[in-house]
């Protein structure tokens, strides 16, 4: 089965003149909101939040409102889907994840949205005896080969850099089985996006979901 990166759209021809489409802050509040325990920036994909999130977001005036929209102010990895997106999702198998209400105002009129919440803080699901590392430097230029055989040996990759500039990424990914029967997943770390199945990418793409791209992840064995 191949595999694909999945992310939020940057083409302006769908998701309007910026990116990301919601505003820092919603009309009517201030920075100070995200101080509250509940808080957006709270989100973390190492453990589900305590505290029920107050997810609202606002539309900027040269966005357009797509089915999945890209958010500003998580740092967490997860999609803001309507509801066709998330039916969609339901019928699939995802990582450990939850779905939380939140709110996107488009010109002070409410639309009933999600954030998909994903959380996985290990590397389970890699077959390390038949995958490679490297580390590369800010341009993603290797550097040299390393080994990493679990998320310990990684960590001590990662403290004997040869620059601290620099990062140790995947690349050629061997799965385990024990995570191959999942349609929606990501590795802590080691990769920065959400992979997606054929079969689920195939769905998206046969309900014209907007506000998504994707490309091959070719370094997935």
């Amino acid at each position: 089965m191949k595999y694909f990166i999945l992310s939020n759209s940057t083409d302006e021809k769908e998701i309007g003149n910026d990116y990301p489409q919601c505003k820092g802050v919603p009309k009517g509040y201030s920075f100070k909101w995200y101080d509250n325990p509940n808080s957006m920036t709270e989100l973390s994909n190492d453990f589900f939040p305590k505290n029920t999130p107050n997810l609202i977001f606002e539309l900027k005036e040269t966005a357009i409102l797509t089915d999945v929209v890209s958010p500003n102010n998580i740092n967490a990895r997860g999609f803001l889907v309507n509801q066709k997106v998330k039916n969609i999702l339901c019928n699939y198998k995802l990582l450990n994840h939850q779905f939380y209400n939140a709110d996107v105002i488009v010109k002070n009129k409410i639309y009933k949205y999600y954030w998909v919440h994903f959380v996985k803080k290990d590397l389970t699901g890699i077959n390390f005896k038949k995958s490679y590392f490297i580390e590369a430097d800010l341009f993603d230029d290797k550097v040299k080969n390393v080994t990493v055989n679990s998320l310990e040996n990684y960590i001590t990759c990662k403290n004997n850099r040869d620059s601290k500039f620099n990062r140790i990424i995947i690349e050629s990914l061997k799965l385990n089985e024990d995570i191959l029967p999942l349609d929606l997943f990501f590795f802590p770390m080691i990769h920065s996006n959400m992979i997606v199945s054929q079969k689920l990418l195939n769905k998206i793409k046969e309900c014209n979901i907007k506000g998504l791209k994707y490309k091959e992840a070719s370094f997935i064995q």
